[in-house]
């Protein structure tokens, strides 16, 4: 590229089902996705919050010069390079406008806190601690960094072993391989 041109990072939306099956994440934020429901699950598909009305952040794209992304089919007219596409694989958990979690996100943890109701029935104040360490390691992504991983690690510890698996199987929809495997060291 010709360090003379100007370039101007524009972020595109995605389409995401309910469930949290990604369609595309490479709309302009004018355009709607063409499919009502989900191939996988059958569920609605989505492009804004449902909170807010914002839309559903996706990939980014770096242009070569200023154009109109509502108007300019820029897909096939040449105004991009191939290799900024990013983040097409990117499914966000929480709205970058409101931070409320997405659809997917609050079924999750709608489903996890009766999973923990049920795996810790007597156990009120365990199954509250593990619930909220689980909402603090959903927003960071699972980071094993963070303080809140080994903590969780040592709550999970504090139940049986059935507990356990039920809880590290519940995860395993959301959280990553390896966060899996230290849960289970």
């Amino acid at each position: 590229m010709n360090p003379n041109e100007e370039e101007k990072i524009s972020i595109l939306k995605s389409a995401i089902c309910k469930k949290g099956h990604l369609q595309i994440s490479t709309l302009k934020f004018s355009e709607k996705y063409e499919n009502p429901y989900c191939k996988e699950c059958g569920s609605e598909i989505i492009d804004k919050c449902p909170h807010c009305n914002a839309e559903i952040q996706g990939g980014t794209l770096k242009v070569k010069k200023e154009i109109d992304l509502s108007t300019t089919d820029f897909f096939n007219q040449g105004y991009y390079e191939k290799e900024y596409r990013i983040s097409n694989n990117y499914i966000p958990k929480y709205c970058h406008n409101c931070g409320k979690p997405y659809p997917w996100i609050e079924n999750f943890l709608n489903t996890y806190k009766d999973t923990l109701s049920l795996a810790l029935e007597n156990e009120t104040e365990l199954q509250n601690k593990i619930y909220n360490a689980t909402e603090e390691l959903v927003k960071n992504n699972f980071d094993l960094k963070s303080p809140m991983a080994n903590f969780f690690k040592l709550l999970l510890n504090k139940t049986g072993d059935l507990a356990k698996d039920v809880v590290v199987n519940t995860l395993s929809s959301i959280a990553s391989e390896q966060f899996l495997q230290f849960l289970l060291k």
